[in-house]
């Protein structure tokens, strides 16, 4: 059975089945049908033409390296850009609610401000001396039967007079 030796995979003939450890296989002459300097050519020719094809897979790979960065840094610029604009609009949103939340504020305090003031003026305004003064120093009276009109079908508070009262 023919060893390996370790590496591209070629095999070496050898003479022991297993060789363990470190060491250098002496090279059969007997092996090479072919004067070592065709071997020399036909590895430059191999070498030349292997030269040409990582060229080739050279000038693919920086293509296709040029074009996959260049639309990664397109990416991360949409990317960018959208953050931007996202945190632009929620600070926009922000300081609306701040300005809605003051005039809240403004709006609560001017009510509070203006019931107490209407809760001022009627605690001021005493309804028994105005009844008092204008009955006793005005000569004011409550009306009689025959002064109080009574007009049907209005269902409103608000009524428009076109013409003259009738009389009774």
């Amino acid at each position: 059975m023919a060893g390996r030796h370790k590496g591209r995979g070629h095999r070496v003939p050898q003479k022991n089945a297993y060789i363990s450890g470190n060491t250098v296989l002496k090279e059969d002459r007997k092996i090479r049908s072919t004067p070592r300097r065709t071997d020399f050519h036909k590895s430059s020719k191999k070498a030349d033409s292997s030269a040409v094809y990582n060229k080739d897979v050279a000038a693919a790979a920086s293509s296709g390296f040029s074009f996959g960065f260049c639309f990664l840094i397109a990416a991360v610029a949409v990317t960018a850009y959208f953050c931007y604009r996202y945190v632009k609009l929620r600070s926009e949103i922000t300081r609306v609610q701040k300005h809605i939340s003051r005039l809240e504020n403004s709006y609560n305090e001017l009510k509070t401000s203006n019931d107490e003031m209407y809760d001022r003026i009627m605690g001021a305004v005493d309804l028994e001396e105005i009844k008092r003064i204008a009955m006793s120093e005005l000569g004011m009276k409550y009306p009689d039967g025959d002064h109080v009109v009574h007009i049907s079908g209005a269902d409103d508070d608000y009524v428009r007079q076109y013409d003259k009262i009738p009389e009774r």
